[in-house]
């Protein structure tokens, strides 16, 4: 009676768990592609501003010390970037196992409940 409702119960709570990690996934994700293109336009700017700096020796080094100084933003973006998707694919994995676990204390509980013996 109650006892597998309860079961049930977890086991649909295991499912809407994954379900959130998959949401929390699919936000990192989104959140990354977006700073991914804020990187590599950041990264064509500097590209650029090198190329003009290059130009004369006099602005060479004003260049480089305004280019290095993104480039380590950059750099340190582009690290960022690959900790979140990292995050995200555990968060996707956890969520993958979540529902299948989910799935499988559900689906047992409910076979559980019928009457075994039917000779």
């Amino acid at each position: 009676g109650m006892y597998m409702n309860l079961k049930q119960l977890i086991g649909v709570f295991i499912i809407l768990i994954g379900c959130g990690l998959f949401g929390v996934s699919s936000y990192i994700t989104a959140q990354v592609d977006e700073g991914k293109v804020e990187v590599s336009s950041a990264q064509r700017k500097v590209d650029q501003g090198k190329q003009l700096f290059s130009l004369s020796p006099y602005t060479k080094p004003v260049g480089k010390g305004l280019t290095d100084a993104a480039q380590n933003k950059i750099n340190i973006g582009k690290e960022d970037i690959a900790r979140y998707e990292a995050m995200a694919a555990a968060f996707q994995i956890g969520g993958w196992i979540a529902v299948g676990v989910g799935a499988v204390v559900t689906i047992l509980l409910f076979n559980w409940i019928k009457p075994k013996r039917k000779r």
